[in-house]
C-alpha cells in the first residue's frame, strides 16, 4: 500500500515505476519538463530539486537547482541527448526564474550534460556550476566541447564554477567545491593550498553533510554554502545537544494542554503566568489579520479569536525564538516554515483530515538542530500525532517517505 507521501507525490507530480519520490523535503520537484514524443518512450519525471544557498552571513540568498541522481542513472544507460538537454534546460529555467526574482539561482550540471546547455539566451546572471565526470576528464575531445560550452555561456552573462579536479583551461568565476565524504575541516585545509587566484575567488561549497559542517564552512570564510539539510540519524546533526530552556518547557506544558483539551480557564492562567508569553499574543492579536478589533483585548478574547488549531501552530513556531545566536538561525527557521507549509499544502490538496498535524511534523523535522536538542525532548514538547512520531523514530509508516 502506498504511503500518504507517495499518493500525495503521485497525485500532484506524476509517477513512472522508476520513479519514487525524495526522502528529503528540500529535493521536492518544483519544475517538470513536459513530454516530448520524440525524446523518451515515456513522461519525463519531474525535476529541479531546491535547496537553500546561505551566505556568509547566515541569510538564505538563493537556491540550487540540479538533475536528481536517479535521473542520471537512467540517462547514463541511453544515449538520448534530447533527453539530456530537456532536463538541463529545466534546471537552467529554474535558476534562471530565481535569478530574476533578485535571488542567487545556481543550475548544478554534470560535466558531460554541459554541451545540451544551448537555446536559453535570458539567462545573466545565473550561476552554472559543474560536477566531476571521468569520461569527460579522461577524454580530450569531451574536455573541449565542455569548454566551449562553458565560454558560449560566459558571453551570455552566466558565471561558471567548477571543482578543482576537473582540469578545465579557463578561470573559473568561482569555485565550487562537493563536501561529500570529506570532514569539513579537511576541506577548509585544502582550500588553503589552492593556487592564490583560485584563493581569491568566491568559494561555494555544496552537498554539506550536517549542520555542525554548514557553520564550520561559514566560519571557515566560505562564501556560499548549500546542503539537503537533512534529518537523519538523530535528527540533530549535533556532537552534542543543551538542556531544554525553561521558556521551551513552559510552551510545550501548553501545547500539552491544547492537545489533551485542557479547559480553557487553565491555558489562559497559564498564559498570564509568563509575561514575556501574554506580551507575545496581544502583540499577535495586533497584527493586521486583528486589525478590524478594538485596542483592549484580554488574554481570554485573544485565545478565543485564535482558536486551538491557530493556537497552537502559533506557539510551535514561538518555540524557535529561542534558537540562540547562531549565524544561520533566520535560514534554518525559514527552511523549517518552507517545509511545513509545503507538507500542510500537500495534505491539504490532498483532502487529509489533519493538515495541521503535517505542518508540525516539518516544524519537528527541523526543531532538534535549530535549538539543539535531542529528538526525545522535541517529541516531548511537541506530543506529536502517533503517524508523526512514527515517520521521526522509525522511519516508517503513512507520514514516511
Amino acid at each position: 500500500m502506498k504511503s500518504f507521501f507517495q499518493r500525495l507525490f503521485a497525485s500532484l507530480f506524476g509517477h513512472t515505476e522508476e520513479q519514487s519520490p525524495s526522502a528529503s523535503v528540500e529535493n521536492v520537484p518544483t519544475v517538470a519538463v513536459e513530454k516530448q514524443p520524440d525524446a523518451v518512450g515515456s513522461a519525463l519525471p519531474a525535476i529541479g530539486a531546491r535547496r537553500p544557498l546561505i551566505s556568509s552571513h547566515g541569510e538564505i540568498v538563493g537556491f540550487e537547482f540540479r538533475i536528481g541522481e536517479d535521473i542520471q542513472r537512467r540517462m547514463s544507460r541511453r544515449d538520448d541527448a534530447r533527453a539530456k538537454g530537456a532536463f538541463v534546460q529545466g534546471v537552467l529555467s529554474c535558476a534562471c526564474m530565481v535569478t530574476q526574482g533578485g535571488r542567487l539561482g545556481l543550475a548544478r550540471l554534470p560535466a558531460n550534460y554541459v554541451i545540451y546547455a544551448t537555446g536559453m539566451e535570458a539567462i545573466a546572471g545565473t550561476f552554472v556550476g559543474v560536477d566531476a565526470s571521468n569520461d569527460v576528464q579522461a577524454d580530450p575531445t569531451q574536455l573541449l566541447a565542455m569548454t566551449k560550452a562553458l565560454q558560449h555561456l560566459r558571453t551570455l552573462g552566466v558565471k561558471v564554477g567548477w571543482d578543482a579536479s576537473l582540469n578545465v583551461p579557463l578561470i573559473p568565476d568561482f569555485v565550487m567545491l562537493c563536501q561529500g565524504g570529506q570532514s569539513m575541516p579537511a576541506l577548509l585545509e585544502a582550500m588553503k593550498s589552492c593556487s592564490p587566484m583560485r584563493q581569491c575567488l568566491p568559494a561555494l561549497i555544496t552537498d554539506i553533510a550536517t549542520f555542525e559542517d554548514l557553520e564550520l564552512a561559514l566560519q571557515g570564510g566560505v562564501h556560499y554554502v548549500c546542503g539537503a539539510l537533512p534529518t537523519h540519524g538523530s535528527l540533530t546533526d549535533t556532537k552534542e545537544t543543551v538542556p531544554v530552556s525553561p521558556e521551551v518547557e513552559r510552551i510545550g506544558h501548553l501545547l500539552n494542554q491544547l492537545i489533551t483539551a485542557a479547559d480553557n480557564k487553565v491555558i489562559v492562567a497559564n498564559i498570564k503566568s509568563d509575561v514575556g508569553l501574554s506580551y507575545r499574543l496581544l502583540q499577535r492579536i495586533n497584527t493586521a489579520g486583528f486589525a478590524h478589533l478594538d485596542t483592549g483585548v484580554s488574554i481570554e478574547q485573544a485565545v478565543l479569536m485564535l482558536g486551538r488549531s491557530e493556537l497552537y501552530r502559533w506557539l510551535s513556531l514561538l518555540l524557535f525564538n529561542f534558537a540562540g545566536k547562531r549565524k544561520v538561525s533566520s535560514s534554518l527557521q525559514e527552511v523549517a516554515l518552507w517545509r511545513s507549509r509545503f507538507l500542510e499544502l500537500l495534505a491539504k490538496d490532498n483532502d487529509e483530515e489533519a493538515p495541521a498535524h503535517l505542518f508540525t511534523l516539518g516544524l519537528a523535522s527541523m526543531m532538534g538542530p535549530i535549538l539543539k536538542i535531542s529528538i526525545t525532548d522535541v517529541l516531548s514538547i511537541l506530543h506529536l500525532h502517533a503517524n508523526a512520531r512514527q515517520a521521526l523514530l522509525e522511519r516508517s509508516g503513512p507520514w514516511h517517505i
